[in-house]
């Protein structure tokens, strides 16, 4: 449709000819080489926040423990 709504007088003026210019090479065995993947920081910010994380179960329990062992003795010596 497109070409048939051009008149076939301004047909040179909106379609040229089309011409070989000089080879050009683009990107050459460069760009067939894949680029250098960045560093996994998502990765190792999981990994850090689950170390984290687990210090911190890790703090609790040991204080928790504490408590627990305290309140036993001092419930023990109460009873004496």
């Amino acid at each position: 449709m497109l070409l048939q709504a051009i008149n076939m007088e301004s047909s040179t003026q909106v379609i040229g000819l089309a011409k070989l210019g000089k080879r050009i090479i683009l990107g050459g065995d460069a760009a067939l080489e894949s680029p250098a993947q960045p560093p996994p920081w998502k990765k190792w910010l999981l990994w850090a926040v689950l170390v984290l994380g687990v210090g911190l179960l890790a703090f609790m329990a040991r204080s928790l423990t504490k408590e627990l062992k305290t309140a036993e003795e001092k419930q023990v010596s109460e009873e004496r």
